[in-house]
């Protein structure tokens, strides 16, 4: 995208398309985005002229039309008038795509986007995004699905170092190449068949006294290397053109077999010891009855919460940026400065929480970037040697030599796989509360990841802008925080898993209709 941006990628039309980027991490370092600055100002110096002639009511036609695009995403006369430098990162994110859109490009490149956004604002952006980018080319890099499925027509993918396109939306796409991977695991095991009988029939033939069935044997093993080499259409590729014989002209597989073999379903397991409590289905595990949480009388952040967490909740929380989740998550794991003020407080004896906040594993990277995420296990005190750490680690997705590779050159989703690990080994724990846990996961591993908490037998309170992540998930609880409150919904019973999570989805459509 940065090359695209600065017109120096081969082929870029850099003089005939006005071309923007939007950076995943929006800074005071952009000469748009003083500290000093206000929203309004920053998008009034992106506002291109509409009135040169007349400058005074060009100013004005500028800022009305600022304003107007503002109000779009969200901003209220209060936040317009803020500065640059008091804005969350999600706000940072939302204005730097009004006043991307203010300066009229004709190909605007986003980059994750969504990242940092709360859900409000994320429903919020598609609308924004549909309605400013009718005459225009929207490129987006995101992990988001649903926001994909929302907005994209089609998608650029990058596979075997080659750039492709697909013309559909994200799920289309997605079922495509499921289809793809499919066929071409068929062909390497009907491949591994082939092999093993030709090497079956070489080594009967190759020591033959006939010399015919030596040569037979030559020519089948000559052949074997060949087996199971097909293009992406399921021809066969030729090792060598007629045509032209340099590397250029060279047919490859478009999916090599290796890569297919180690395409392998990705698992987590997520340890508990639920069965310590001797806990009945209907006892809670944490109960609070009109209680106020914040930081002190004078800094309340929520009032008269009533809330309970029994052994079976599945508890999706949701709410606006800045709104009281990762305060109330504090409240419930008892760390920080938050206090529990009136009302009544109950924790069921012995429960063990573990908490894992947002981002964890970047700063597990900060600390521990140098040493391996084996030997931190070792370092941590967890486990007594490197071969116990690998073994616990692999159970997260973390094998082979991503356990002894140094956390600062792990990715995202490795590191957020690192803090799952840990955390589970510290704790051992009955009730698990997680903040944004999907950040940075690729698909395989955000499938592990909701499949590892429907199986978890303890309690699961997980705070998520992931849409598909939440309707995929196994809730039966929708938690909401804003204005000051906390509304808890919960829906209604169901045995079957499908039905449940059918169940959760009716009321949670219902709260994203509402933004």
């Amino acid at each position: 995208m940065r090359k695209m941006a600065a017109g120096d990628l081969k082929g870029w039309p850099k003089d005939e398309a006005r071309t923007t980027l939007v950076p995943q991490d929006v800074s005071s370092t952009d000469p748009l985005f003083h500290e000093g600055s206000t929203p309004l100002e920053c998008a009034l110096k992106s506002t291109v002229p509409l009135d040169e002639d007349h400058p005074e009511r060009d100013e004005l036609k500028r800022k009305e039309l600022a304003i107007a695009k503002l109000k779009k995403m969200g901003f209220g006369e209060k936040l317009r008038s803020q500065a640059f430098s008091t804005l969350s990162q999600g706000w940072k994110q939302r204005l730097a795509v009004v006043c991307a859109i203010l300066s009229e490009p004709d190909v605007l490149l986003l980059d994750e986007p969504s990242d940092a956004v709360d859900l409000p604002g994320i429903v919020r952006l598609e609308k924004f995004l549909l309605e400013e980018s009718e005459d225009r080319i929207l490129v987006v890099i995101s992990h988001d699905t649903s926001f994909l499925n929302n907005i994209t027509t089609d998608i650029l993918y990058i596979d075997n170092k080659k750039l492709k396109v697909f013309p559909g939306d994200y799920a289309s796409y997605v079922e495509r190449q499921e289809e793809r991977m499919r066929a071409m695991e068929a062909r390497v095991d009907a491949a591994e068949r082939q092999r093993d009988a030709a090497e079956s029939f070489v080594k009967k033939q190759q020591h033959s006294s006939d010399v015919n069935k030596q040569k037979q044997a030559k020519e089948k093993r000559e052949k074997m290397e060949l087996l199971g080499a097909y293009r992406e259409d399921g021809r066969r590729y030729k090792r060598y053109s007629l045509k032209k014989l340099d590397e250029k002209w060279l047919r490859q597989p478009e999916v090599p077999p290796e890569r297919i073999r180690k395409a392998k379903e990705l698992h987590f397991h997520l340890p508990s010891e639920f069965e310590t409590l001797r806990i009945s289905h209907d006892a809670a595990l944490v109960r609070y009855d009109q209680v106020d949480v914040g930081y002190g009388k004078d800094s309340i952040i929520l009032k008269k919460v009533t809330l309970q967490i029994s052994y079976n909740s599945r508890i999706a929380l949701v709410g606006e940026n800045s709104s009281g989740k990762s305060t109330l998550m504090n409240a419930l794991c008892k760390t920080g400065n938050v206090q529990v003020m009136g009302g009544t407080v109950s924790f069921y004896p012995s429960l063990q929480v573990a908490y894992i906040p947002q981002r964890y594993g970047e700063s597990l990277s900060t600390e521990h970037g140098t040493i391996t995420p084996a030997e931190l296990c070792v370092h941590l005190k967890l486990f007594s040697n490197e071969q116990d750490s690998r073994q616990h680690l692999g159970r997260f997705g973390l094998t082979g030599k991503l356990g002894v590779t140094k956390i600062s050159q792990l990715s995202g989703g490795q590191k957020t796989r690192l803090a799952i690990a840990l955390k589970c080994a510290i704790t051992n724990p009955h009730l698990l509360i997680l903040d944004e846990p999907s950040h940075g996961l690729d698909a395989p591993a955000r499938l592990a990841l909701e499949e590892a908490l429907q199986e978890f037998p303890g309690a699961v309170l997980v705070s998520s802008h992931d849409r598909e992540f939440l309707r995929e998930g196994g809730f039966n609880q929708l938690w909401i925080t804003g204005k000051g409150a906390l509304r808890c919904i919960a829906a209604r019973p169901e045995e079957d898993p499908e039905l449940q999570k059918e169940a959760f989805n009716d009321i949670f459509d219902a709260y994203l209709d509402s933004l």
